[in-house]
Parts: structure tokens; sequence; C-alpha cells
């Protein structure tokens, strides 16, 4: 009897294995392409979302020079962002309506239609409105140092981020 590692059968089981996964591959290829076809054309994302946000329009050089130090170039374009009352920023996507809304003044209370860019900060503004300021006025806490303020961003004690403070449930008068 001799030792054969590869008998006949052993050889059709592989060829069949590496048949079938050859095929699979092909099928997912397929599928794959038929996806790609089926998106519309110049709508890349399918998870674009619309929303409403309310805020204040800032100079985004400004604010991060003045609040974590950020070295702006002298002579660098102004950016126009949106600080929502949460502390966070988001950046404007270059179109008409985002151009108009940046000629204004900083620290104009604004509610903004946008799109929201996936996986981003950045939003598509469609539309824009004033608001009144006072309704955009938050509370924040640092629960390092004890400390309350009126004005997102790192603490001057301790540096860590401020938390913001939920504001308390409105009693029915």
């Amino acid at each position: 009897m001799s030792f054969e590692p590869f008998n006949s059968r052993s050889k059709r089981i592989a060829a069949s294995a590496g048949l079938g996964g050859l095929l699979l591959l092909i099928a997912a290829g397929w599928v794959v392409i038929r996806r790609a076809e089926a998106a519309p054309e110049g709508f890349p994302y399918g998870d674009l979302k619309s929303i409403t946000l309310q805020g204040s329009v800032i100079d985004l050089n400004a604010v991060l020079a003045g609040k974590y130090g950020a070295r702006i170039e002298p002579g660098a374009p102004r950016t126009r962002a949106l600080a929502t009352p949460e502390g966070r920023l988001y950046t404007f996507f270059d179109n008409g309506v985002s151009r108009r809304l940046a000629e204004s003044a900083p620290n104009r209370a604004v509610e903004v239609k946008a799109r929201h860019l996936p996986r981003t900060m950045v939003l598509e503004l469609t539309e824009f409105r004033d608001v009144d300021p006072n309704g955009l006025r938050r509370k924040f806490h640092c629960p390092v140092c004890n400390i309350d303020s009126e004005d997102w961003g790192p603490c001057p004690c301790c540096g860590k981020e401020y938390q913001p403070v939920e504001p308390a449930p409105k009693t029915p008068e």
C-alpha cells in the first residue's frame, strides 16, 4: 500500500470547494455592481438628514484662538460657524445660503435648516431665520472645580470641558 497524500477523492473535493468559492466571489461582485448602479446620480450619500438647529453665528477663527489658543495666520479668511447652545460647532458647506449668513455680524442668533453631511460637523444650509437670543442660553458646569458658566468651552481653572446642565423642567402655572 503506497501513501498518496492527495488521492483522487480529496482532489475532487478541493476542486469543487475552489469552484464554489469562485462562484460565490463572482456573485458577491455582481451584487456590489448592481447596488452601485442603483444609486441615484449626484447623490452618493444615502444618509443625509435634514435637520433644524438653533445657535449663534460665530467667527470660528476668533473663538478657537480665544478659547483654545489656536494660532490663526494674519490675513486668514474669516470662517463663520454655528455654535449650538450645547457647545457643538458646525461649519457650513459653501453655497448661496451660507454666504448670505456669513455676511451677517457674529453672535447673531439664528435657526438654520440644513442637510447634515454624514460623519462630519458640516451643514449644507437650505434656509435660516433670526431667533430670540435669550432662548439660546444654557448653563454649563465643571464638576472638577464646581464652577457654573453660561459659556461653553474649557474651564479656566482646570482646562477640562464644561458639561451642559440640563434645563430644569418647567412647572405648569
